[in-house]
Parts: structure tokens; sequence; C-alpha cells
């Protein structure tokens, strides 16, 4: 599986936040990486217009994460304000694991964050201090609601004297500049090793690469004949007379066959637009932006 190739960071946000979660599972030992960067960014919270409240949260286990994720999101609902959900621990291709030798995948992540971005109207962005953070891109599909609005990680092992200054550079300069392009320039600049490992990719971008992916690999003809005999197969009488079997796989086959069609309904889901309509404005990638 490739790394994922992101697109810059867009240069003007459109998403809101009221609090930074910054979430960390180190084992004893390690360098507290998230309660160092919880001790530069309190201080640029409280001094934003309107101010910003910014937590720090240590968790042991996986069960201890998920826990935080629930509070995070009785947060939303009491609070009216969108997160920012920073996590601090150690990361692969797979997914995440925590100071229990724990571990989620990427898959299983997934829901979690899909549950408080809707709570908070697509507005979550996801920063990633673990290695590979952006694999989590690998598992958006495009028939499923978005997870974030945008996630912000590392295309490759990052260490630990990268990981503060970098996300220490981005969060003061997405704050003192309301800029999130120049955010994440800041982050890359203030890794030694100089090769930007750090990226930002946004719900756009993920569902334009998720229904790229979902026609290349579900829409072939020999993958449309599999699909409608699976659904004919699963739903329909036994002994069903052969022209009439005929038929419907015909009509069943041209409706998943009109990609335009296909396209608008996983955007619906997607944005929660029947939720949300203003959102449509908020996200107005085309058919035309994904399939020319």
């Amino acid at each position: 599986m490739d790394t994922p190739s992101a697109p810059p960071f867009p240069k003007h946000p459109k998403f809101w936040t009221g609090g930074i979660h910054i979430i960390e599972s180190l084992k004893p030992g390690e360098i507290r990486t998230g309660e160092s960067l919880h001790g530069v960014v309190e201080p640029i919270c409280s001094a934003a217009h309107p101010p910003i409240r910014a937590f720090y949260h240590k968790v042991a286990t996986r069960g201890e994460f998920i826990g935080r994720l629930e509070r995070i999101a009785e947060w939303i609902l009491a609070e009216h304000r969108a997160p920012i959900i920073h996590i601090e621990c150690h990361g692969c291709g797979d997914g995440l694991s925590f100071a229990s030798d724990e571990f989620i995948t990427w898959s299983d992540l997934q829901p979690l964050l899909t549950k408080i971005n809707v709570l908070c109207n697509l507005n979550l962005l996801v920063t990633l201090g673990a290695c590979h953070g952006m694999w989590l891109v690998h598992v958006i599909q495009p028939a499923q609601r978005a997870a974030v609005w945008g996630l912000v990680g590392s295309s490759r092992a990052v260490k630990a004297r990268e990981i503060e200054p970098a996300f220490s550079a981005f969060f003061w300069m997405l704050f003192a500049r309301r800029d999130g392009a120049l955010a994440v320039e800041a982050m890359n600049d203030a890794v030694a090793d100089g090769d930007r490992p750090f990226h930002f990719f946004g719900a756009e971008q993920m569902f334009g690469e998720a229904f790229r992916q979902y026609l290349k690999v579900e829409c072939s003809d020999a993958r449309l004949d599999e699909r409608v005999r699976a659904v004919i197969d699963r739903e329909e009488p036994a002994g069903l007379p052969v022209a009439e079997r005929r038929r419907r796989h015909a009509l069943l086959r041209k409706f998943i066959s009109d990609h335009r069609r296909m396209f608008e309904s996983m955007k619906e889901d997607f944005f929660f637009l029947r939720r949300n309509p203003e959102n449509q404005v908020r996200f107005p990638i085309s058919y035309e932006n994904v399939a020319s």
C-alpha cells in the first residue's frame, strides 16, 4: 500500500473549533511529548480571540483511550464547540498502540472519530503525533460518513525530537496567523531532517480519492457483474426463471453503473447533506472533479 499523496492545507480553513484535546499514551520513561505540547499551546489558546480551551489527557489502555473519545463527545454536546483532537502515541501502517501494548486499528478508530465528527457537523480536525499518521486515510470509504474534517499527520516514522517542535510550530502558526497552509509549512520547517514528512488531508480530498478508488476497483465490467450476481443470489427467491433473472440483472447493472448518481448519493452521506444542507456550500466537490 502506497503512502497517500496529500494536497496542501486549504488557504482558508472552513471549520471552527473551541478546544484542543491532547491525548497521550506513552510508556514510563518515554518523552512526554503530549504534556510538553500542552505547555506550549495552553497560553496560545488562552490568548486567542475568543479564548480556546486546551486539555491534556493521559491514558494507558485502549479502553481508556476509547473512553476519552466518549468524554470528548459529551464535551461537544455540553459546550457546543468543535474539538481539535491531537493524539500522541506510537503508530504504524495498521493503527495506533498504547502504553499498555494494546492496539487499535485505523478501521476501528474510524467510527469513533465519525461519531464525534457528526456531533460537531464535520468540523473535527485530528492531528496525529504518531508514526505513519496519514495511513488513516486508507480506511476512508466514499459510502460512509466522513470521519474528520481534516487530518494532519506524518507519512513516515517520526522521532520524539521531531514531533514536539513540529506540532508546537503548527499550533502556534494556526492560531497566530489563522492560516492552515502556513501552519503545515511551519511544522515541516521545524523538522531537522528537512524531508517534510507532515501533511494535511481534507474531507474533500479524502472523498475524492476514495471515490476514484471505488471506480477503479468496483466498477470494472467483471466486478459490476459479480456485484449484481451477489445481490440477486442473496435477495431473489430460489427457482427464479432464467428470463426474469436476466431482466433483473440488466436493470440492477444499469442502476449501479450510473456513476454520477452513485457519486451524488455517496456525497450526500459522506458530507451529512440531509442533516446539514449548508455543507453543500462548504464542500462543493463535483463528479467532474473526481471523474475527469
